[in-house]
């Protein structure tokens, strides 16, 4: 009687499984059917964040080991064994700016918890009233300004299952442009393996930004989705870095990451780093409409330096992002282990 009962049970559980596998399957058709339709909002969301994340053209979805991980894959909370406080300072072109703030706590039994902060902000901008007459003719007096905020909180969790770092991350989304403004929820999702521990070899996927905005009185706008896989070789002092990002709205990005540590002394590490992406014309594209945008980033170039003084561990980052068309971008994060 009781082998017989085990036996339903296991035909019951077996069912239910390929039928949860069948809604999986197609949910995620569905998801992939609406983004394919549509050009994302809040692109703000796509702007990497952390000056050495940076500078390795943020290939770091299978190496994130720092307050950063927050944003390239949750899943390395569970691997975190320390606090980590960190800060990150974009100056983009013109009146732009771009900030990052996290925090990680681990927690026992391998999981991890995070919260981040990232902000897109214009400052005050002059409203310009061009004359009908002469269109090169313009003024500002008395129209008073405004300003782009955009704002996202994000708060994640780590934690190994059998053995395996998983992470998941839900953001709260705002923009705002002058009287427009817009509101929404989105999700990220991270996972890391180990392939080999010498040389060490790491490989890492994560989905970033399934969700959507809704401006008032009008349609939803769906968050820049992607899809990122990417592989670390960790060997003696140099770390190489590959990864591929395959975003909804756009062309697949191949990003290539350098770095070598020089130690100068047991608490002075100096780190001179390269990388290189193909984003160096990027297509955005939708069923109804498209558009490119020319002479963006190819290379990178920074440096880092760690320096351990009493029970804190500190880095500081720096990055140059050329950009022909538009300038340069350039970027600094300190990032803190207590």
């Amino acid at each position: 009687m009781l082998i017989k009962f085990l036996k339903n049970t296991w035909r019951i559980y077996k069912r239910v499984l390929k039928f949860r596998n069948v809604i999986i399957f197609w949910l995620f058709i569905f998801i992939l059917n609406l983004y394919s339709n549509r050009l994302p909002g809040a692109n703000f969301l796509d702007i990497e964040v952390g000056a050495g994340a940076s500078a390795l053209s943020s290939a770091c979805t299978a190496y994130a080991n720092d307050s950063t991980s927050l944003y390239y894959n949750p899943s390395s909370l569970s691997l975190i064994k320390n606090k980590e406080l960190g800060f990150s300072a974009s100056l983009f072109y013109g009146f732009l700016s771009h900030y990052f703030l996290g925090y990680i706590h681990p927690l026992k039994n391998n999981q991890g918890f995070g919260f981040r902060l990232i902000l897109l902000d214009s400052g005050e901008i002059d409203i310009t009233d061009f004359s009908k007459e002469n269109i090169e003719k313009k003024s500002t007096e008395n129209l008073g300004s405004f300003k782009l905020t955009d704002l996202c909180i994000i708060v994640s969790f780590g934690k190994k299952i059998y053995n395996f770092p998983l992470g998941l991350s839900f953001k709260f989304v705002s923009e705002k442009l002058y009287n427009i403004s817009a509101k929404g929820f989105g999700f990220d999702f991270g996972t890391k393996y180990s392939i080999f521990e010498s040389p060490k070899i790491t490989a890492g996927f994560s989905i970033r930004n399934l969700g959507m905005i809704k401006p008032e009185d009008d349609e939803y706008i769906i968050l820049p989705l992607n899809f990122n896989f990417g592989l670390a070789l960790n060997y003696l002092k140099y770390l190489i870095l590959f990864e591929v990002k395959y975003p909804l709205y756009s062309e697949t990005i191949f990003k290539f990451g350098f770095e070598y540590e020089y130690p100068f002394s047991p608490n002075f590490k100096f780190y001179p780093r390269l990388g290189y992406n193909t984003l160096s014309r990027a297509s955005y594209y939708s069923q109804n409409e498209s558009f490119t945008i020319a002479g963006l980033s190819g290379f990178t170039f920074g440096i880092g330096i760690n320096y351990k003084f009493s029970d804190i561990d500190s880095n500081i980052d720096y990055v140059i992002i050329p950009h022909s068309d538009l300038g340069n971008v350039h970027k600094i994060s300190l990032n803190l282990k207590f």
